[in-house]
């Protein structure tokens, strides 16, 4: 995994963006189809990422990111980050890919019990706000 700090001439974010390759779960909303791609840059706001579907602005986006934990007592482990984001722009990448940004709305970090309940279907953890 690679990280370093993107800066762009005439940027108009205010958080500084993180070139950082995590693994990310999409899920629309209403949708149980998941699509799986990996991040190409990271906010303290949001995330940028390639897909090979169409999302459309302003549509509303489940989010499951992995992080690496950083464990030296359990090396590999990862933390998941649950999201709720909203897509603030999509743009043509390649044939057949699309650049979408997405903003965090919310999110909560689940430790490794509480990803496998989210994982299995139960419903029993806290989510935070941003």
């Amino acid at each position: 995994m690679s990280s370093e700090i993107v800066a762009y001439r005439g940027e108009r974010r205010r958080k500084a963006r993180v070139s950082l390759a995590c693994k990310v779960r999409l899920i629309r909303a209403g949708s149980l189809h998941a699509v799986e791609t990996t991040t190409k840059n990271i906010s303290s706001t949001g995330m940028y990422c390639i897909v090979h579907e169409s999302f459309t602005v302003g549509e509303s986006v489940w989010c499951m990111l992995l992080i690496p934990a950083f464990d030296p007592a359990a090396p590999g482990r990862m933390l998941a980050c649950d999201c709720t984001t909203k897509v603030v722009r999509v743009e043509l990448a390649g044939p057949s890919e699309f650049g979408i940004a997405l903003s965090i709305e919310s999110y909560c970090v689940l430790t490794a019990e509480l990803h496998e309940e989210r994982e299995h279907g139960s419903h029993h953890y806290q989510s935070g706000g941003m």
